[in-house]
């Protein structure tokens, strides 16, 4: 996230500024959250040792790629959505790549992607995969490591602010093969929670796919496979009860499912596709729920 970031005047400079900076500014509390309640009062511009007056003062959220001006402060740039935010231009001379080349490039743009970008360039790559033409998605695994409620509370807000087709919600299982699922199995034996640690339960993941349901009514909400698992009875039609409107059959062959292990025990690995559709279809009708017809995108109204 980032607070006011660099771009032009909407309209013309006033007449007092007539060639005005645009200064960018970042401010975090102790604990590297963003301070959204300052003022210009809070800040002193200078230039060459000499005070200037701040003239306009907003708050961006490169998260939502929104800004806002508060009653105390000045009258704010009237910046358009895709001028809040960061370009990020990556060129790749694939014509020149050997195979091994190629790996070291893959192997770049992730670790890139992974440790340089910020949560307000995630949101600009799926707003921009929007604009051309894809259905965009996001989502989070409720209980990880070091997740709590006012975490989550957090990301359905954003949620809110979002336009995704798509968003998936399921309870985290964690894998002993993983770095995540061995820090998980870490905190178990030393009992290292947060106080406000969220349960990767399915009662917890129900209530957050009900307050997401809530807050985007109009998007695709899948019942994970996950969910099925916590409660493999009736996990899945919990979820489709608390919010959820998507399922998600598991049609990859079977000599090849236990290569696809993201967490032990995965739902429905040793039953057939046919097994699949007959077991998903019985448990819609017995909800009383008609199956969709087409692609299976996001119905707009």
């Amino acid at each position: 996230m980032a607070f006011g970031q660099r771009s032009r005047p909407d309209g013309p400079a006033p007449a007092a500024a007539p060639d005005p900076w645009v200064v960018d500014a970042l401010a975090l509390d102790a604990n590297g959250r963003p301070v959204t309640d300052l003022t210009a009062a809070d800040f002193e511009l200078t230039q060459g040792g000499r005070s200037r007056k701040i003239a306009s003062f907003t708050w961006f959220d490169t998260r939502l790629h929104t800004s806002v001006t508060r009653p105390e402060q000045a009258e704010g740039l009237g910046l358009l959505p895709d001028e809040v935010g960061r370009n990020l231009v990556v060129v790749v001379d694939d014509l020149g790549l050997s195979p091994a080349g190629i790996d070291a490039v893959c192997g770049t743009l992730k670790a890139f992607l992974a440790d340089s970008m910020s949560s307000g360039d995630r949101m600009a790559i799926l707003r921009r995969l929007q604009e051309l033409g894809y259905e965009a998605g996001t989502g989070i695994m409720v209980g990880i490591p070091g997740q709590t409620h006012a975490s989550i509370a957090a990301d359905i807000e954003l949620f809110r602010g979002m336009d995704m087709d798509m968003i998936g919600i399921g309870p985290y299982l964690p894998h002993p093969a993983t770095p995540l699922g061995q820090e998980a199995a870490r905190r178990q034996a030393e009992d290292d929670w947060p106080a406000d640690q969220a349960p990767n339960s399915e009662l917890m993941t129900c209530k957050v796919l009900a307050l997401t349901r809530l807050a985007r009514p109009d998007a695709n909400l899948p019942a994970t496979t996950a969910l099925s698992l916590v409660n493999k009875t009736g996990g899945r039609a919990h979820g489709l009860q608390r919010g959820a409107n998507v399922v998600m059959p598991n049609l990859t062959p079977l000599e090849d499912r236990a290569r696809y292990e993201i967490y032990p025990e995965k739902a429905a690995v040793h039953e057939t596709a046919e097994a699949i559709n007959v077991g998903i279809v019985d448990l819609l009708g017995a909800l009383g729920r008609t199956m969709g017809t087409g692609a299976g995108g996001r119905r707009r109204a």
